[in-house]
């Protein structure tokens, strides 16, 4: 009975002692479940449903980087292959922002503005002069510019999605007060 009692104390001792040193040395990466640190990861402040209309060309648009990149972080993108397939992808989907092509924008703003939610449409620019892109900001608030880091893109996204959720809960409140 001393015995088995002693060398189980021993195998509990070796236990504990072992997993010790192998923290001691460095070597976390040998954890069991876990693996070397990757690159870190953004994580959207407000996740939300994205439409990306792309142009079947090789513009930033079109780049599956920057649908991953969304996805990555935890919003929901569709992508839809061209202006055409646009009303019936707003019909299907009520969406928080539209990101299209600056060449497209002018085309589609009024189907987005007529769009249940109204969402925020977000042109992407690949290759723009600084005339253009000043434009495109004036115009519409915010503009993703390629190519960019996809940190800069998805802070973008998350502050248009905090302004637009700042705004809703000042009218609500002005509502309220009036009520």
């Amino acid at each position: 009975m001393a015995r088995k009692l002693a060398i189980a104390m021993m195998l509990a001792g070796s236990a504990w002692f072992g997993a010790q040193v192998l923290h001691a040395c460095g070597d976390k990466f040998l954890i069991i479940g876990s693996g070397p640190a990757g690159p870190r990861l953004y994580a959207s402040i407000h996740p939300a449903t994205i439409l990306v209309i792309r142009r079947g060309t090789d513009l930033a648009i079109d780049s599956p980087f920057l649908t991953s990149s969304f996805k990555r972080a935890g919003h929901k993108v569709v992508d839809i292959k061209s202006r055409a397939e646009l009303p019936s992808a707003l019909a299907r989907t009520q969406f928080d922002v539209v990101l299209a092509d600056l060449s497209d924008v002018k085309a589609i703003e009024s189907q987005i503005g007529a769009a249940t939610g109204r969402p925020a449409l977000v042109p992407v620019l690949s290759n723009a002069t600084a005339a253009q892109a000043e434009a495109a900001s004036r115009d519409f608030g915010y503009l993703l510019k390629a190519p960019e880091k996809a940190t800069v893109f998805l802070k973008t996204i998350d502050d248009l999605l905090s302004e637009r959720l700042a705004a809703r809960a000042a009218r609500s409140a002005k509502i309220g007060r009036k009520n």
